[in-house]
């Protein structure tokens, strides 16, 4: 009885892990198909930075590629002041 439990909870979370990637599959493809701007890929962006930050373990997070923090800083300045408008 013990051994038909853990194998129906092993089944269980193997579903779960299937059905979460499944629903981010599905996130990436809806997304590209959006053709979102730079703008606001680049406001995701600082939304993922800001919750890695507020983590417990917090982090430096460094982009691999330097010139996109700058490029990060212009498209939420960008963003900002088109929202003000």
């Amino acid at each position: 009885a013990q051994r038909e439990a853990a194998i129906q909870r092993a089944q269980g979370n193997a579903e779960a892990i299937s059905q979460v990637q499944q629903a981010e599959a599905d996130a990436i493809k809806m997304m590209n198909e959006a053709a979102p701007s730079q703008n606001t890929i680049a406001v995701k962006g600082l939304a993922a930075f800001e919750r890695a930050a507020a983590g417990p373990a917090n982090k430096l997070i460094v982009p691999a590629d330097l010139a996109g923090i700058t490029g990060l800083a212009t498209a939420v300045t960008e963003a900002i002041k088109t929202g003000k408008q």
